[in-house]
């Protein structure tokens, strides 16, 4: 007999495969070669494969080596499914906040919109920050603690100015103060000679002057929502305190300084004493807010009891409950 030929099968782009057992092709074989031949869409569409048909009338070997065969196929398709070939679908991005589309856990979504507006805010050039006051038990006078002919807040230095906002949580009142210099007799530091211009524009009408130094010199002044202070100190501090600026409330003081002499830098004071740098040639802005957000850049809604401050409110302790320090409503201190 002369030696004997394998049968073989073909698929679509012309590969031979070899068969046995009356004309099935190998499994292994053919899984090896359907995978190294063929691209992923013919496995997936199984007319594109010239598998050959079961016989009429099967012997059970070639039966089993038929199915075997086609399974062997099929996982062949699953392997080079997952071999992540470059003709798949790159699925879509995930939805995300700030895409103007109310997602699955999202509470609101307005896009470029969204937005965070605190209660207060001071802003200094392109910089935008939430702020809040420094806490205190004292009102505005006692806060100040005008002696010696000089400020004891205990933010002096002595060559600094200071921008103070200050609460007094007993009352809930919301007090504004500036002082330049220091006290050489309560601190040692000696500043021979300060001379210091100083304007607040936009002072609602419900702020008052409580403090000035050295008030029968005329330092400080007051036209409509402006005040002025024009001071010319030797070895202590000059400054004023403004008491009962509405909070929460809507206004905007704007303060600018020009020094002469003696002081070199200029800083707001708010919460826990934080420091924030002003620059002594740029007006600095302190604005208060009624309305909040509609939507914030994490796509929740402002809500009184979520623990932050938003505009309108005046506290938030996380709850909605009274007499913790904060108002159910985050109105009002409450203790």
């Amino acid at each position: 007999m002369g030696p004997s030929t394998a049968p073989v099968a073909s698929i679509a782009d012309g590969t031979e495969i070899t068969v046995f057992g009356g004309g099935v092709p190998s499994p292994l074989h053919a899984v090896a070669t359907m995978m190294r031949k063929v691209p992923l869409r013919t496995f997936l569409l199984r007319d594109e494969v010239d598998l050959p048909r079961l016989p009429a009338s099967p012997s059970g070997p070639v039966y089993c080596c038929l199915m075997v065969s086609r399974w062997f196929l099929l996982l062949a398709s699953c392997l080079a499914a997952c071999g992540g070939r470059t003709e798949l679908e790159v699925p879509p991005p995930p939805p995300s906040c700030g895409d103007a589309v109310v997602d699955r856990g999202e509470a609101c979504d307005l896009g470029e919109d969204n937005r965070q507006i605190p209660a207060l805010e001071l802003i200094v050039g392109d910089e935008v920050r939430a702020v809040m006051p420094f806490d205190t038990s004292t009102d505005a006078v006692r806060f100040y603690d005008y002696r010696s002919e000089s400020s004891h807040t205990g933010f002096e230095e002595g060559d600094l100015g200071v921008w103070v906002l200050q609460r007094d949580v007993t009352t809930g009142r919301l007090n504004l103060g500036a002082h330049f210099g220091i006290d050489e007799d309560g601190s040692g530091i000696t500043v021979e000679h300060g001379l210091v211009a100083m304007d607040m524009n936009g002072v609602p009408d419900e702020a008052v002057v409580v403090v000035e130094d050295e008030p029968e010199q005329g330092e400080v002044r007051r036209i409509d929502d402006v005040v002025l202070g024009r001071w010319e100190f030797w070895r202590n501090s000059d400054g004023l305190m403004l008491e009962g600026l509405p909070f929460p409330g809507a206004w905007e003081v704007r303060a600018s300084v020009v020094y002469g002499d003696g002081i070199r830098r200029w800083q707001f004071v708010g919460a826990n004493g934080e420091t924030v740098a002003l620059d002594v040639d740029e007006e600095a802005l302190l604005r208060a807010r009624l309305t909040p957000a509609a939507c914030r850049p994490d796509c929740t809604v402002p809500a009184c009891g979520d623990g932050v401050i938003d505009a309108g409110e005046v506290c938030d302790d996380g709850n909605a409950t009274n007499g913790d320090g904060c108002a159910a409503d985050c109105s009002s201190l409450d203790d």
